[in-house]
C-alpha cells in the first residue's frame, strides 16, 4: 500500500519541482565539474528500449567507481541486503539473489508468484488461485478479490511451511502482515491466524470475522482490510466502518482508551536516514540538510537541477547517497562535497530505490538502466579466480604492474621476514625464495641475481615489487586488465576457466562494455553477443554452470568446455527450464598477457 502512495506523491513532488532550474551551489558544498565527467561503463536505454547514452554523465572524483550493472532488474523488486547478498526481481518475475560482485546465488521462478524478502531475511512467496475469485457484495459496487496460500523458504529455499489465504476487500491491503516478532499474519476460513516462522500456529481470532463459502457467490468475507499501527504494533482490523485492535496475542483492545494515541508515526525513509554521526533529511526546496546528533544543522546541499532529494541513505562513514525525481543519483560526503554525480539530463519521471550493502557500496535499481552498484575505489585482484583485495592500488609504472610486496606474498603462502639493519625483505615458501631492497632495482630469485628496469618501488609509504617476480618465484602467471585496473594471478588454466566464468557474469549482467573488453576484436563476435543480449527488458540469458574443464591446445591456446543449464527467459514468462547443454570457448593469450575468447558455440 505505501507503495501506491508514495508514487502519488512521488507525481505531486514531480509536478511542483520538475520545472526547477540549476541551483547555485552552496558554499559549504564542492560541487563536481563537467571535467570529472567520464563515461559510465553501462549502456543506457531509452523509454522504447534503444540504446541512448548521449544523455547520461558520470561525474567523479575517484572516490567511488561504477563497478556492475544487471539490466534486467526492475523497479518495486528490491529487498534489503542480508548475508551479504542483494534481492531482486526482473522483468520475467524471476527473483534473484546476487553477491556484492553481482554474481548470481540462486534464484527463484514460478509465473504465478510474488515474493519477497522480509527484513530479517525470511523468503516468502505468494501464490494466487486463478481458478477461483474472492467476491465481496455489499451497498457498494462488487469488489473482486483473489485467494490463495504463500510459502515460507528456509535458508536453503527448501519449503519451510504452506499457508492458505483469504484477501479481504481492500484493493491497496497486503496479503500477509509481519508483527514485531516476524510472525505471519493471514486471513483463513477460520479467521484472523497468527503464525510463526515454522508456520506453527500462535493465535486465532474469529469474533466478529466472517468468511464463508458460497455455490454462486464463492469466497465471501466482511473484512476490508488489516494492517499494524504504526506507533504501537497493534494490529488494526477493519470491518465497515468499524477498527478491531488485537494486540501480539491476538486479544482484544479496548479502542476507546487508546484512540487518542492510534496515530501513525510513521517515517518516509525516502526523505529521511540516520547514521552514527547524525541524520540527513530533505529540506525545503531542492535541499539536502544534515544535523549532528543533536539536531543542530551541520551543512545544507542544494541540488544542481530537479527536487527534492529522495531515497536517501548513508553508510558507517557518513557518506550519503540519494536521488531525485528525474533519477539524477548523488554522493556526498560526510562533509556535503560530492564525491559523484550520476546525471542523466532528462525531465521525465524517473523512478529509483537505493539502498547500502554491507560493504558501504550503493546498490541502486533505476528506470533505462537496472540494478546497478557504484561503490568505493577499492584495492583488488584476483588470484586463481578469487578476489583478493589489497591494502593499495596497484600502481603501473613503464608497463610495469607494481603491487604492495607483503599482500599478496603472505597470501600465496611465503613466510615475508625484514632485515631491520639491512633492510632486505625476504619471501620464503619451501623451496621458493625471493629477496630485495626497497628503491633498488636488484632482486634474487631462488638465488639467482636479476637486474630490472623498474625494481622495487616506495609508494606513499608502502613499498610495491613488480607482479611479475612474484608470479616467477610462485611458478604462477600473471595478467594485467587496464580496462577495470585488476591484476590477476594463477595458473595458465585458472586464467583461462577465469576469462569464460567473467564472460557468462557479463552476459548475464548485460553489460556490454565489459562483455568488448573479455572478447577478441571480431565481427562474428559482436554479433554472437547481440543475440545472446537481446533487448534491455524483454530477455535474459541465464548460465547455471554445473561443471567447467579446461584443455590446453597450445601454450597460448585454451578450450574450456562448460557443462551448464542453460535457461533463456522470454516475455509473458516463457522459458526453457533445465535444458543442460555442453559449450566449449577458444581463448587465446594476448600480446600483453590477458586471456580472452577468441570464439564460443553457445
Amino acid at each position: 500500500m505505501r507503495k501506491v502512495i508514495g508514487l502519488l506523491i512521488f507525481c505531486m513532488i514531480f509536478i511542483s519541482f520538475s520545472e526547477m532550474g540549476i541551483s547555485e551551489a552552496s558554499p559549504k558544498s564542492k560541487y563536481l565539474t563537467k571535467e570529472q565527467s567520464i563515461v559510465p561503463p553501462v549502456t543506457f536505454y531509452d523509454s522504447y528500449g534503444e540504446q541512448n547514452n548521449t544523455s547520461l554523465n558520470f561525474l567523479t572524483n575517484g572516490t567511488y567507481e561504477w563497478k556492475w550493472t544487471i539490466r534486467s532488474a526492475h523497479q518495486f523488486s528490491f529487498d534489503k541486503f542480508s548475508d551479504k547478498m542483494v534481492y531482486y526481481t526482473d522483468f520475467n518475475d524471476i527473483y534473484t539473489a546476487v553477491d556484492g560482485e553481482g554474481k548470481r546465488k540462486w534464484m527463484f521462478f514460478d509465473e504465478r508468484a510474488n515474493v519477497s524478502r522480509t527484513a530479517r531475511g525470511t523468503l516468502i512467496s505468494t501464490f494466487y488461485d486463478q481458478s477461483s475469485t474472492l467476491q465481496i457484495i455489499d451497498e457498494e459496487p462488487t469488489t473482486i478479490t483473489q485467494h490463495g496460500y504463500l510459502k515460507i523458504y528456509n535458508s536453503d529455499e527448501t519449503v519451510r511451511a504452506t499457508l492458505n489465504f483469504v484477501k479481504p476487500n481492500s484493493p491497496f491491503s497486503d496479503i500477509y502482515w509481519l508483527d514485531n516478532n516476524e510472525n505471519i499474519i493471514v486471513l483463513e476460513q477460520t479467521g484472523i491466524v497468527s503464525y510463526n516462522k515454522t508456520g506453527q500456529k500462535n493465535w486465532t481470532y474469529g469474533t466478529d470475522v466472517l468468511v464463508s463459502e458460497d455455490r454462486l457467490l464463492g469466497t465471501t468475507t466482511n473484512v476490508d482490510d488489516i494492517y499494524f499501527s504504526d506507533l504501537n504494533g497493534y494490529l488494526i482490523v477493519e470491518i465497515g466502518n468499524k477498527k478491531i485492535l488485537l494486540d501480539d496475542q491476538g486479544k482484544l483492545v479496548n479502542g476507546e482508551k487508546i484512540a487518542g494515541n492510534l496515530q501513525s508515526s510513521f517515517i518516509d525513509y525516502d526523505d529521511f536516514n540516520k547514521w552514527k554521526g547524525g541524520s540527513y533529511e530533505t529540506g525545503e526546496g531542492a535541499n539536502l540538510i544534515a544535523k549532528n546528533l543533536s539536531g543542530k544543522i551541520k551543512w545544507n546541499y542544494k541540488l544542481r537541477k530537479y527536487g527534492p532529494p529522495e531515497n536517501i541513505v548513508a553508510n558507517s562513514k557518513g557518506h550519503v547517497f540519494f536521488s531525485d525525481v528525474n533519477g539524477n543519483i548523488y554522493g556526498l560526503d560526510e562533509m556535503g562535497n560530492e564525491m559523484f554525480c550520476l546525471l542523466r539530463n532528462n525531465s521525465a519521471l524517473t523512478l529509483t530505490e537505493l539502498l547500502v550493502d554491507n560493504e558501504g557500496d550503493l546498490i541502486g535499481i533505476t528506470d533505462n538502466i537496472g540494478m546497478f552498484k557504484i561503490g568505493l575505489r577499492k584495492a583488488s585482484m584476483r588470484i586463481n579466480g578469487e578476489l583478493f583485495k589489497l591494502a593499495k592500488l596497484p600502481v603501473v609504472k613503464s608497463g610495469v604492474v607494481l603491487v604492495p610486496y607483503r599482500n599478496v606474498l603472505e597470501r600465496l603462502g611465503f613466510k615475508v621476514v625484514e632485515n631491520q639493519k639491512t633492510h632486505e625483505i625476504t619471501g620464503k615458501l619451501e623451496s621458493k625464495e625471493i629477496r630485495f631492497k626497497p628503491e633498488d632495482s636488484t632482486v634474487y630469485l631462488n638465488g639467482k641475481q636479476r637486474k630490472l628496469t623498474v625494481g622495487a618501488e616506495s609508494h606513499n609509504g608502502t613499498t610495491y615489487i613488480p607482479l611479475q617476480l612474484i608470479a616467477e618465484v610462485s611458478g604462477l602467471e600473471m595478467e594485467w586488465d587496464p580496462s577495470i585496473k585488476e591484476a590477476r594471478l594463477g595458473t595458465a588454466t585458472s586464467l583461462a576457466q577465469n576469462a569464460v566464468e567473467r564472460f557468462l557474469l557479463q552476459v548475464e549482467q548485460g553489460d556490454e562494455v565489459k562483455i568488448k573488453n573479455s572478447l577478441v576484436k571480431s565481427n562474428n563476435l559482436n554479433l554472437k553477443v547481440a543475440k545472446l543480449l537481446g533487448t534491455h527488458q524483454s530477455f535474459k540469458q541465464i548460465y547455471d554452470l554445473k561443471s567447467i574443464s579446461v584443455k590446453a591446445v597450445s601454450k597460448d591456446e585454451m578450450i574450456v568446455e562448460t557443462v551448464q543449464r542453460n535457461q533463456q527467459y522470454f516475455q509473458k514468462n516463457q522459458a526453457i527450464f533445465d535444458k543442460v547443454m555442453t559449450n566449449h570457448f577458444t581463448i587465446n593469450r594476448m600480446k600483453d598477457g590477458q586471456w580472452k575468447i577468441s570464439d564460443f558455440d553457445i
